[in-house]
């Protein structure tokens, strides 16, 4: 299993392009290994009859504000903020295999 948490992390370091040592590589392998154990545990409960919610300090739902009509940036002026564009499109690198 360790070794699997291992090969998950590192394929998710270089997915997300990051440079990970063997001693970050492991301490992140073993709070992965604790957060799944958590999960299990979660996942282990009797929840039935239980409600959903959306916020755990709340016994209603939160206010929400009204919706309102504001003007846009416009594709120009957005694609003017990106690091790199092709026209009105904003270039991204490519993270999926």
């Amino acid at each position: 299993m360790a070794q699997d948490l291992a090969a998950q992390v590192r394929r998710v370091a270089a997915l997300s392009n990051l440079a990970l040592s063997e001693g970050e590589l492991g301490a992140l392998a073993g709070e992965l290994s604790v957060i799944l154990a958590h999960v299990a545990e979660l996942h282990a409960l009797d929840l039935a009859g239980v409600p959903p919610m959306t916020h755990a300090a709340l016994d209603e739902a939160p206010p929400l504000r009204e919706d309102s009509v504001c003007p846009s940036l416009g594709a120009e002026r957005a694609a003017a903020l990106a690091p790199e564009r092709e026209g009105t499109q904003v270039v991204v690198p490519r993270v999926i295999e």
